[in-house]
């Protein structure tokens, strides 16, 4: 890990040193950025997106800079589901509710204490990006914003969820996991305490609102290639949140528009995304 943070600092410095045209350093960390997983290098995406974000400060590149926050935001959500996961563990530990061992307590706080905190990380790199944006609202800029802040929010949707399931009455759990239940989209309902309840709804609300803010983007701009990806985008969040039907109609969506503007590189990723999502609403 520290070796492979050490050569991505080599390659900003690299380009960063070699260019004296801040346009064209922006564009090479741009390139550069474009090689990076959010899940596999997330801290390495905060190291090249800081390195950009300072050139397109030089540069009074507001559009630029928004698409930048919004990108560490994508990168930073990556990492509250690991600790998440091991809270959960740590709960079904022997002598969890006595707290009979105190390092396990002591551990869950300190896992609390960091998914909070990355998430207020994130909220904070979302309302940067976007206050960004407001400056100069471009529409292919504002499209891209918006779509990665709805899969940010769609992420966060679940990790919250997740990180408040068992607030709810226990003996309901059996019920939420009905095949109706998850149907009607009522699982929620049966899992987490009213209030969680409430903040899950918003969440799951802004993230289709952005996305959905992306698709008018791109209509607008009438960017077909990322009309179709945002469609996609959208049937994956609605899988997500046990909204199949609506899933599918955004998914048709897409097809319908790969189809009628022949947008090769979506026909593999239409095909991927199929065969990824057989299961429990289509038997």
């Amino acid at each position: 890990m520290t070796e492979n943070m050490e050569k991505i600092k080599e390659e900003i410095l690299n380009i960063v040193s070699s260019e004296s045209d801040l346009n064209i350093v922006l564009q090479r960390l741009g390139d550069l950025l474009s090689t990076l997983k959010p899940i596999q290098d997330a801290d390495r995406i905060h190291l090249v997106c800081n390195a950009s974000i300072l050139c397109a400060e030089k540069l009074d590149r507001t559009e630029m800079l928004a698409q930048f926050y919004i990108m560490k935001a994508k990168a930073e959500i990556t990492k509250p589901a690991t600790l998440i996961h091991e809270m959960k563990n740590l709960t079904l530990a022997l002598g969890w509710f006595s707290h009979a061992l105190k390092n396990e307590k002591n551990r869950y706080d300190e896992l609390d204490k960091k998914v909070n905190e990355s998430w207020n990380t994130i909220q904070s790199y979302l309302n940067t990006g976007f206050e960004y944006l407001r400056k100069k609202a471009y529409v292919g800029p504002a499209g891209y914003c918006y779509q990665i802040a709805g899969e940010v929010y769609g992420t966060f949707y679940l990790q919250f969820t997740l990180y408040k399931m068992g607030s709810g009455r226990p003996w309901r759990s059996k019920i939420a996991m009905l095949k109706i239940i998850r149907f009607l989209n009522m699982d929620l309902l049966f899992l987490i305490d009213k209030e969680s309840r409430k903040r899950a709804v918003t969440i799951r609300k802004d993230s289709i609102r952005y996305i959905r803010e992306a698709i008018r983007c791109f209509k607008e701009e009438q960017a077909w290639g990322n009309l179709a990806d945002t469609y996609l985008t959208l049937a994956t969040e609605y899988r997500s949140f046990n909204s199949p039907i609506r899933s599918r109609y955004a998914l048709y969506k897409s097809e319908k528009i790969t189809n009628r503007y022949k947008i090769a590189n979506m026909v593999e990723r239409l095909k991927l995304h199929k065969s990824k999502n057989i299961g429990l609403f289509d038997n």
